[in-house]
């Protein structure tokens, strides 16, 4: 996972000739300017960055930490027993199919899945497997799309943490 970090730099005010990288901003000792750093992360989990700049003279500043949070998740893996994905109609109207929903392949983990298909919405809690079953029973004939998701709970500044949504796209046969 790719991300971009942006990191003011304020010792004295100066006004800094347009910028190519953050390498030459620190290497021509800017100060009051800014820069951007591009970072790739090895993993998910909890990194910490430190970043310093260098004056004329070649002396640090003290160093600016800062603790990013990176959740890198695909989508759940849905599979149904009645409803087969794709345009193919399968099952029928008034028959009630199950859906397993799996954990995504890099995950943290689950509290739970959420879910919305037809007028049916809700949460299903995954067992120890990180597995959940939902169970839809459509009452029209056609296209339909189950849309999955996954919540690992909130990071640590508060903010929700989800998995990337996943659309099962099936038929119901008429």
């Amino acid at each position: 996972m790719v991300g971009v970090f942006g990191a003011g730099l304020h010792h004295r005010r100066c006004r800094a000739p347009r910028l190519r990288t953050a390498d030459e901003l620190c290497r021509r000792g800017h100060r009051g300017g800014s820069a951007t750093a591009e970072i790739t992360a090895p993993g998910p989990g909890t990194w910490s960055l430190r970043v310093r700049s260098l004056d004329r003279a070649g002396n640090p500043s003290d160093a600016l930490s800062l603790d990013v949070t990176v959740i890198f998740s695909g989508p759940p893996g849905v599979s149904s027993d009645v409803f087969m994905e794709g345009s193919q109609p399968s099952g029928a109207i008034g028959l009630t199919g199950t859906f397993t929903i799996t954990p995504p392949s890099v995950t943290p983990s689950i509290v739970t899945y959420y879910y919305f298909v037809g007028d049916q919405s809700g949460d299903a809690t995954p067992g120890p497997d990180g597995k959940a079953t939902i169970s839809y029973t459509p009452t029209a004939a056609g296209p339909a799309v189950l849309n999955v998701f996954a919540y690992f709970g909130d990071d640590p500044s508060g903010e929700p943490r989800f998995s990337a949504p996943y659309d099962y796209a099936f038929t119901v046969a008429g």
